[in-house]
């Protein structure tokens, strides 16, 4: 145990004043789950295509900013009209790439907007039947990648049928990394 760590300026920010520090000390663990599922277990790449669950919420964001990064096409879900309108202005998603998540219609957007082919990775948050029909939206050979509450994720059932289009299903835990 130390009481001294030492690191190269380079990999430090200066927390602005506004900024509380128990939201900062949690920016560093979201940007781990976001490049770690996209660059190590999707292997996501520049074309690729990519629906994002709740793309206003600090995790959605950091995916999003880093799919963005490496050139894929992006597809969001988002809650309300302010967030909608939050991804368009900041990150220039084009709206008929939005979806509510309050409803299981984002599934066949997905898949009318893709020619029913699906997306190469969706990056979950999402539970229960919702979480379903967003495996339902991954292409063949696609990745899932799910990220919850390890409560939330032992009380739902996934139906395997994804698995005849060889989709790739992984829960990501950063803490346990």
């Amino acid at each position: 145990f130390k009481t001294l760590a030492r690191i190269d300026q380079s990999c430090v920010v200066k927390v602005p004043e506004n900024v509380p520090l128990e939201i900062a000390a949690g920016v560093p663990s979201i940007y781990a789950t976001a490049i770690y599922g996209l660059k190590e277990v999707a292997r996501l790449r520049e074309n690729s295509s990519i629906l994002i669950h709740n793309g206003a919420a600090a995790l959605g964001q950091a995916v999003l900013q880093y799919a963005r990064l490496l050139g894929a096409f992006i597809y969001t879900t988002v809650s309300t009209v302010e967030e909608r309108d939050l991804i368009i202005s900041e990150y220039g998603i084009p709206p008929e790439c939005i979806f509510s998540n309050r409803d299981l219609g984002f599934s066949k957007a997905v898949m009318r907007t893709t020619n029913a082919v699906g997306v190469n990775v969706v990056f979950n948050t999402l539970t229960g039947e919702a979480m379903q029909e967003s495996l339902a939206c991954v292409a063949p050979f696609g990745h899932f990648i799910h990220v919850s509450n390890k409560n939330a994720l032992v009380e739902t059932v996934i139906d395997l049928a994804a698995m005849q289009k060889c989709v790739t299903v992984t829960n990501v835990d950063i803490e346990l990394l």
